[in-house]
């Protein structure tokens, strides 16, 4: 073996290169090298690029927390102890699905036309082409027309909702439900105005609605006292954004929440 190895290291000492190879393989090595470099400075470059883009996304929204569920971009304002929430939900309304434009009016608000604001569940989705989510909590079907505004004659946005006490033999509880259309006709400005703003202290929770396979944004203020507590619920559903603001008297924690999830998990077409 000791000899075999020592033919082969003689054999190769006898190999010999032109001089034409010899510079060849020398350019080989050379650009081979130059070709590392370069590489090397390329990947240090788009290195410090990638780094200087995350610090200024970092410097952007110092004090800023993006969070999305369904439709909606949630934003928390940490310096300012407030939520932003707005929605990218569109409702597509054809030509035919039109119904009176109308100025915003509460409820409670005295009004000469409060009649022809009123609607049945049934009658508003055959007029506007939708489905509407109905719960055995709402005490009636009758829908309030808060607001409909049209841009052009044709419907940019509109705001229907329900308020009365749930169906219940005493008055422990409370239920306001709302719901928004924004159509591909509504302005920045209308989309702005219908942001939904939220201030003070209070707690956040996501519940995943398992009868509707989605996820409901539930708004918690903190309370000094136990006589009433108050949840806010905002849930985007087929392109709607339904709002709820809930209210328990005398409660416990552990009922009031049940509750919640009862109304949430009843919603249904």
């Amino acid at each position: 073996m000791i000899n075999l190895n020592k033919k082969y290291k003689e054999a190769f000492n006898k190999i010999s290169l032109s001089k034409e190879r010899s510079d060849e393989v020398y350019q080989n090595i050379i650009l081979n090298k130059k070709k590392n470099k370069i590489f090397f400075k390329y990947a240090l470059c788009c290195t410090l690029i990638l780094f200087i883009i995350i610090c200024s996304l970092g410097v952007t929204y110092a004090g800023e927390i993006k969070n999305i569920i369904n439709e909606f971009i949630i934003t928390h304002h940490e310096e300012k102890y407030s939520t932003t929430i707005e929605t990218n939900a569109v409702v597509n309304l054809n030509g035919d699905n039109d119904i009176p434009e109308k100025e915003f009016k509460n409820y409670n608000e005295k009004n000469d036309d409060f009649e022809d604001r009123l609607y049945s569940f049934s009658k508003l989705e055959q007029l506007l082409g939708i489905r509407i989510l109905k719960s055995e909590y709402y005490k009636n079907d009758v829908l309030y027309q808060y607001v409909t505004n049209k841009i052009n004659n044709k419907i940019s946005y509109a705001m229907f909702g329900i308020e009365n006490f749930t169906k219940s033999d005493v008055h422990d509880k409370q239920l306001q439900m709302s719901f928004t259309l924004i159509t591909k006709n509504a302005s920045d400005e209308e989309k702005e105005k219908l942001r939904y703003q939220i201030s003070g202290a209070y707690r956040e929770e996501e519940y995943f609605i398992d009868n509707l396979n989605t996820t409901a944004y539930i708004i918690k203020p903190y309370q000094d006292h136990n006589e009433l507590r108050r949840y806010q619920i905002i849930l985007d559903y087929d392109n709607i954004r339904y709002d709820f603001n809930l209210y328990f008297y005398q409660r416990t924690l552990d009922e009031a929440e049940q509750e919640v999830r009862n109304l949430l998990e009843s919603l249904k077409y």
